[in-house]
């Protein structure tokens, strides 16, 4: 890219940035770096806590005094001053870096007599670099169920590894996401879906208890406490994007409640189906929920020599 002249943000950026804030509800705004000033505000959004963007654009920096709850401030104030440290001393990494995120606290007073509204919001960076260097912050801000400050962290673009910020000791400490398997991405893309924990337990022919087995081993890989958090935190990695059209819904099996599927008969096309499935390379958890059976049925098949994996 060339370097914008002055504080005028590129024209087929900004034009970019309106379209792209325009089909999301996030607050979504860009940092000049050098200039030290928005350059874009998306309007109408909640993380505005009632200013409108002519005020923001007046305020400048300032403005975070005035949404942020006080005890997360200086948490902001070191945020970004170490992620645009970090930019600038791994400046050879810019191809690699996918963005930063951080959580913090908002304050909204909706009356000046009455106790100001505190949600949390989930923050992501996305460093954009010029000619002359680290140029541009774009920034969005969502609410998020996460109930703690801080988890500043740098992610790289295979969405596992990431560095996280120590803000005790002040420095970066390396990190990564355990990987899920193929059945916890499919209680995750279930769950976001609004399917309750006994629905899901149906909808796998599995029990109540071993589904809460399995979350347990999921809350402890993605280090979150309950549905919600996991949901969210999978989504914004995209670590179950890959599972999103493979899991059927329910209602597209047949037709038949979940829990009937347990006792249903394996027709010649369901084998040859399955087969089929399998000779293209989609696993047995897939084909299972495809056809409407347990997975162990058709391990049991292949077990007998009636299918081939």
């Amino acid at each position: 890219m060339t370097t914008p002249q002055g504080n005028m943000m590129d024209p087929v950026l900004a034009d970019h940035i309106k379209i792209l804030s325009s089909f999301t509800t996030e607050c979504f705004y860009i940092l000049d770096v050098q200039q030290k000033q928005f350059s874009y505000i998306s309007p109408y959004t909640k993380q505005l806590c009632g200013y409108s963007v002519e005020q923001i654009l007046n305020m400048g920096y300032s403005f975070y005094s005035k949404i942020v709850h006080p005890e997360d401030l200086p948490l902001v104030e070191n945020m970004y001053r170490e992620l645009v440290l970090y930019c600038k001393k791994n400046e050879e990494k810019r191809e690699e870096i996918s963005y930063f995120s951080c959580t913090f606290r908002l304050q909204w007073q909706y009356d000046c007599k009455a106790k100001p509204v505190t949600y949390m919001v989930y923050h992501r960076v996305k460093p954009l670099w010029y000619e002359a260097g680290l140029c541009y912050l774009l920034c969005a801000s969502g609410s998020t169920v996460l109930k703690e400050s801080g988890y500043l962290r740098v992610y790289y673009k295979d969405n596992m590894k990431y560095e996280g910020y120590n803000f005790t000791a002040q420095r970066w400490e390396p990190g990564a996401i355990k990987p899920l398997n193929e059945r916890e991405k499919v209680i995750l893309v279930l769950a976001r879906r609004g399917k309750s924990r006994k629905e899901i337990a149906e909808h796998l022919c599995i029990g109540y208890k071993t589904l809460q087995n399995q979350l347990t081993v999921i809350f402890a890989k993605l280090k979150v406490q309950t549905m919600l958090q996991a949901v969210v935190l999978a989504s914004n990695h995209h670590l179950i994007l890959d599972m999103e059209q493979a899991v059927p819904d329910s209602e597209s099996l047949s037709g038949e409640a979940p829990l009937q599927r347990r006792r249903r008969l394996l027709t010649p096309d369901d084998l040859q189906y399955i087969q089929q499935a399998l000779d293209q390379g989609q696993s047995i958890l897939q084909t299972a929920m495809q056809v409407g059976v347990v997975e162990s049925a058709i391990r049991y098949l292949i077990k007998q020599g009636k299918i081939h994996k």
